[in-house]
């Protein structure tokens, strides 16, 4: 569904157009124009009009079932710099993460994926690295409003489609949020343990 919006949103916004031929019995093709770029020339006053594009060296796990959205996201995040270990689903997600344990600081997953959903698949890692911090992404709206409302602070939402920008920025948002509070009983005493990641990278 959402697939081909998050490709013309990416397409677009690189100054970019997408040409479509579709020949009965044969299906369809799409090619994706994008303007050349030569070398800038240099320039002497600093420019001001240009977004900032929020850059990080952390390691992501990004999961998502659609293969022309996956590799897109991936493509955008490796060219800010993350690192990004690859799952198309909840189950190839957990051994995953289980082969990489404490390295991963950020999870972005789709919330409806066959098998185990992403919600699912969150709780599950959260379990085993309570640090964890989550961001969903979905183009369905009733799923923004419900996850929004329920949201702790280690978790987000992003909506498709996105644009390179939105996610550079979302995630980073997400990376640089502040740590959540646990709640711990002991004996006689109410202990607030906080659950930080570890110093990495800061934002560029």
């Amino acid at each position: 569904m959402s697939s081909l919006a998050v490709v013309y949103g990416i397409v677009k916004q690189s100054g970019g157009t997408i040409d479509v031929t579709s020949e009965l019995n044969r299906g369809s093709s799409f090619r994706v124009f994008l303007p050349s770029i030569d070398q800038a020339a240099p320039s002497s006053e600093p420019r001001h009009d240009a977004p900032t594009t929020r850059q990080g060296t952390e390691t992501l796990l990004l999961v998502e079932d659609d293969n022309i959205v996956r590799n897109l996201a991936s493509f955008v995040l490796r060219q800010l710099g993350y690192s990004v270990l690859e799952a198309a689903n909840g189950r190839e997600a957990r051994r995953i993460f289980e082969s990489n344990a404490g390295v991963i600081r950020l999870l972005v997953s789709d919330v409806i994926m066959p098998g185990m959903s992403g919600p699912e698949l969150a709780d599950q890692l959260t379990g085993l690295q309570p640090d964890l911090k989550v961001l969903f992404v979905s183009g369905y709206t009733d799923e923004a409003l419900h996850l929004e409302e329920t949201a702790a602070p280690s978790r987000g939402f992003l909506q498709k489609p996105f644009t390179p920008s939105t996610l550079s920025r979302k995630v980073r948002d997400m990376l640089d949020a502040p740590c959540r509070l646990a709640v711990a009983q002991t004996i006689g005493a109410c202990v607030s343990v906080e659950l930080c990641p570890r110093e990495e990278n800061a934002a560029v």
